[in-house]
């Protein structure tokens, strides 16, 4: 006989992080929830009871992930007992042929995000994309100023050894100077977030890494390398910062250079799993895109985009949105959900100043184009 059962919403009551031996977070927050179920049962208030501390769970899920990847992870709720550190039963009472319950929960969301990361990943058809940009010295100058250095490789490598496309950095410098990259990653939290709204990938990390190097006390040949990295990561489609991460990491030795780079690494390597787990949440939290990202390489005068811009509206019925334009490049959003042959085939059938249009690859709802004489 089936069973109705009632439900309210979740009170979260703290949230407090705490890290493990592997310094992964094990993050934990105190909840309550209330659930109903017909009294016909001898094991009713017991269901309510398991009912209660489901939905606990599924709202730590939905309060992060769009509908569409809240169902491919929806199958953690059949063991969501796992993730409930303690139990607490506050009211219980039975009335009107129910019984109600009311419970207080430590619940372990680390682990839930953690597990929600890996199915997301695994199910997935086409694997998020991320682009790290770490400014960190360039040799032995001081001067912060190279964002392709050994903390932004080490993040790469690990998000690539997840499973994540990462986006080349080569691609941003052809719309953006090497200055320019440096500022978006040392800059505050509204310049990284348009510099994320570019689209480069699904999920961009930015931030800088510090080294230093000093003797070791006591010592005529050890040296302490000292490495501080902190690192911020965007959602692209709408330049939501999702979270920040900070490390720092000392290494022993009697070559300087050896025992920073050593250093840098470590502590890279102490965040890694974390920026992982925050990197497939963030890209599960907006429903998959439908909008259309064309680039065009070289695109010559603003006006002849613009031109194009206005062909695609007349399309679409809305307006789209010029997301980069430089000399070299030119991308454009177009919010559009319907096949992309005819639109394409509109936009290469115009002229734009006496030049036309060329698709040069396409893949999914990502265009490149290019103008021809």
């Amino acid at each position: 006989m089936s069973k109705t059962i009632f439900l309210t919403g979740v009170l979260w009551l703290a949230l407090f992080p705490a890290h493990t031996a592997m310094g992964a977070r094990e993050e934990i927050i105190k909840a309550r929830m209330e659930a109903s179920v017909p009294d016909t049962t001898p094991g009713a208030r017991e269901e309510a009871v398991g009912r209660a501390q489901v939905e606990i769970v599924a709202d730590v899920l939905k309060s992060t992930l769009s509908s569409e990847h809240f169902a491919l992870v929806k199958s953690l709720l059949d063991q969501a007992i796992r993730y409930i550190r303690t139990t607490q039963l506050l009211r219980f009472d039975t009335r009107d042929g129910f019984v109600r319950v009311e419970i207080e929960c430590y619940v372990r969301r680390g682990d839930i995000l953690k597990d929600a990361a890996a199915l997301l990943l695994a199910r997935t058809p086409v694997p998020p994309s991320v682009l790290v940009v770490v400014a960190e010295p360039a040799g032995d100058s001081p001067a912060t100023t190279d964002a392709r250095g050994t903390a932004s490789a080490a993040i790469s490598e690990a998000l690539k050894d997840r499973g994540f496309e990462i986006a080349p950095i080569e691609q941003v410098q052809i719309c953006h100077s090497d200055d320019e990259i440096i500022s978006a990653a040392l800059g505050d939290n509204a310049a990284a977030a348009r510099f994320a709204k570019e689209r480069f990938a699904d999920v961009v990390v930015l931030g800088k890494a510090d080294v230093s190097i000093a003797p070791e006390e006591g010592s005529l040949n050890v040296m302490v390398g000292a490495a501080n990295v902190t690192l911020r990561l965007f959602r692209a489609s709408d330049g939501k910062l999702v979270d920040s991460f900070a490390a720092e990491a000392l290494v022993h030795g009697t070559d300087a250079g050896a025992s920073t780079q050593a250093a840098l690494q470590d502590a890279c390597a102490k965040i890694a799993g974390d920026i992982q787990v925050a990197a497939a949440i963030a890209a599960g939290g907006t429903r998959p895109s439908e909008d259309v990202v064309i680039t065009i390489e070289n695109p010559g005068p603003e006006d002849r985009v613009r031109e194009v811009m206005k062909t695609a509206a007349s399309f679409v019925g809305q307006e789209p949105e010029l997301l980069v334009y430089t000399e070299r490049l030119a991308r454009i959003l177009i919010p559009y959900n319907g096949a992309m042959t005819p639109l394409l085939d509109t936009l290469v059938q115009q002229k734009y100043l006496d030049a036309g249009i060329e698709i040069r690859r396409a893949i999914q709802r990502n265009v490149q184009m290019r103008f021809t004489p």
